[in-house]
């Protein structure tokens, strides 16, 4: 649930300004950074998503759940892509996570070389 609250984080800071929102959406090459962003942010709760939902089997089989003998291919199947989606939402966390520094460093410069003096 990372996710979400990355993805919570980074609009708060990313909405406050409509000046900052059209700095952000000039258009380059067809699009925009603040559009990238969202599609960042978006990636990023459907991988934490599916890393719960992956999660589900084993919680409701509790103990009886186990990988079987070596004949039992799909299950060790299972447990593989189950591993990797956990491991790549935690890198994808961590990408959300820069791109929300990033966001909030370029809003804050943003505010600083735009403020009213």
């Amino acid at each position: 649930m990372f996710g979400f609250t990355a993805t919570a984080i980074a609009l708060a800071i990313a909405i406050p300004s409509t000046k900052f929102i059209e700095f952000l959406s000039s258009i380059k090459d067809g699009s925009t950074p603040f559009r990238d962003f969202l599609f960042i942010l978006a990636w990023n709760g459907f991988v934490h998503i599916w890393a719960f939902i992956l999660l589900i089997p084993p919680i409701v089989l509790g103990n009886d759940w186990t990988a079987g003998p070596p004949n039992e291919w799909y299950t060790r199947l299972y447990l593989v892509i189950m591993l990797w989606v956990q491991i790549y939402a935690v890198f994808q966390f961590l990408v959300t996570t820069i791109g929300v520094f990033e966001l909030g460093d370029l809003y804050a410069k943003y505010v600083s070389k735009n403020r009213v003096q």
